[in-house]
């Protein structure tokens, strides 16, 4: 059997009412560190995917254990932010801590080596050329860090029927972020996640949504992991596992993998107005054969088979 046993019993015991809340995490990070380095990889590929101005209001999807990335960005100079999850992950205490920590690392200009696991992100040093010490100046002014500060402190976290937050609040944490009326139409010039949308069980409709949101000629940049994340033998096994199979591994849990391939992301987001503007791509050597591939994945390309990671970037070119 592909699937190891470890996931079947979370799977089957995720059936028992309250058990699974009480074990489950998000898999983000809330390291400083982490978050700063996933924000500036983010920045830097923007940069030269064609994205020449920090962005004033940006999204992001699923930021996990802290808000950190987003906090990173507001360093950068972004003015809002808008945080969506499907739960309520992050902690207001420890954010508080991750900008003391994030304002250190951008004062001292910290170099961003690669991130563990995606080495696609591989990349090394500090985007002056983006982030200019004049830039900088003015997005850490000790004011507008304490405006953040406070930011943090009061960001309300609702779901899609609660009640709005004040126009200019600087961070919106939206749980749940299903409903695509939980942001207005254009209201933002980039969307970005992190290791998330591999876990979307509706992949068509986020990106419908991501869509929706964008401005004309605004940027998604989207970080997927296809590997099976230790749910199957080999990296790849996830896609040899029949339905029956894979239902007994989901269980109840809110999410867990989607399994889509590289090349269904591009369609949605060229079948919604986008195009790809940059693309790096990681393979992985293994795995399992094609004559494995579970029924619904047999016509899988070799493209996809062999995709491990891709960090994709595309704009919205649809008026």
């Amino acid at each position: 059997m592909q699937v190891r046993i470890r996931p079947l019993v979370t799977g089957l015991a995720s059936y028992i009412p309250g058990l699974y809340g009480r074990i489950a995490r998000s898999g983000g990070s809330s390291s400083a560190t982490y978050c700063y380095e996933v924000w500036i990889k983010h920045l830097t590929f923007l940069h030269r995917a064609g994205l020449q101005r920090i962005p004033a209001a940006i999204a992001e999807l699923g930021p996990g254990d802290s808000l950190g990335s987003g906090i990173a960005a507001l360093l950068s100079g972004v003015e809002t932010y808008h945080a969506l999850d499907v739960r309520k992950w992050s902690n207001t205490e420890r954010d508080l801590e991750v900008l003391d920590e994030l304002v250190e690392l951008f004062r001292a200009r910290a170099g961003v080596p690669g991130i563990d696991g995606y080495p696609c992100l591989v990349t090394s040093g500090f985007p002056g050329s983006i982030l200019t010490d004049e830039r900088l100046a003015e997005s850490l002014r000790e004011d507008r860090i304490d405006s953040i500060r406070r930011a943090i402190e009061t960001a309300a976290t609702t779901d899609s029927a609660g009640p709005r937050e004040p126009e200019g609040a600087r961070i919106r944490y939206i749980v749940p972020w299903s409903d695509p009326d939980v942001l207005a139409p254009r209201s933002v010039e980039l969307i970005f996640s992190q290791a998330v949308l591999q876990h979307v069980d509706d992949l068509e409709a986020a990106y419908a949504a991501m869509t929706t949101w964008l401005k004309p000629g605004g940027y998604m940049s989207h970080e997927i992991d296809f590997r099976c994340h230790k749910l199957t033998r080999d990296w790849n096994g996830h896609w040899a596992c029949n339905d029956l199979t894979w239902k007994l591994v989901r269980g109840k849990k809110p999410y867990l993998l989607n399994r889509q391939p590289y090349s269904a992301h591009v369609r949605l987001l060229e079948k919604y107005g986008c195009k790809v503007v940059a693309n790096r791509m990681t393979t992985e050597a293994g795995g399992i054969p094609r004559t494995q591939l579970a029924g619904r994945w047999r016509e899988m390309t070799r493209g996809d088979l062999s995709c491990a990671t891709a960090h994709v970037q595309a704009v919205r070119t649809r008026p």
